[in-house]
């Protein structure tokens, strides 16, 4: 995918997802991005981008492997809302990678803090229906590798 990124410089092969698969993403896609990608007033997640870059008033945004600094620096304000569901194990492990390896330590602060909320939050809205696979898959998702800083 990150091949096909580059090359097309636009984000038109990442389908509609919700907020935080986005979000998932865009950390995910900024760190290798080897040219710049530009995302116009057209697509659905136009408004959202320009939201986390404050920017006002344009017809195309351009992201480039440099805009993780300013994603560093509105990192809370992105990921610290009630999550639309949890990602998998795999993606929050993957996310919690790129994080320890290409952004600031505050970020993967920021992210455990937001993660752990929203599997209090879940497990909070789901006393009734508790059993032992939802509690292990939150558990897992929970599961922060000790070799991390």
């Amino acid at each position: 995918m990150f091949n096909e990124l580059n090359k097309k410089h636009n984000l038109d092969l990442i389908l509609k997802e919700n907020k935080i698969e986005t979000i998932f993403i865009l950390i995910s896609l900024i760190p290798f991005l080897k040219n710049e990608i530009i995302i116009t007033d057209n697509k659905y997640i136009y408004p959202f981008i320009r939201q986390i870059f404050n920017l006002e008033g344009n017809k195309s945004i351009k992201i480039n492997k440099n805009s993780k600094i300013e994603l560093s620096l509105k990192f809370k304000e992105i990921i610290h809302y009630k999550w639309e569901d949890i990602p998998d194990k795999n993606k929050t492990n993957y996310i919690r990678h790129i994080l320890y390896h290409y952004y600031p330590e505050e970020c993967l602060q920021v992210y455990e803090t937001s993660l752990n909320l929203n599997i209090k939050s879940c497990i909070d809205n789901n006393k009734d229906k508790l059993n032992y696979n939802l509690i292990s898959d939150l558990m897992n998702k929970n599961k922060f590798n000790l070799n991390y800083r």
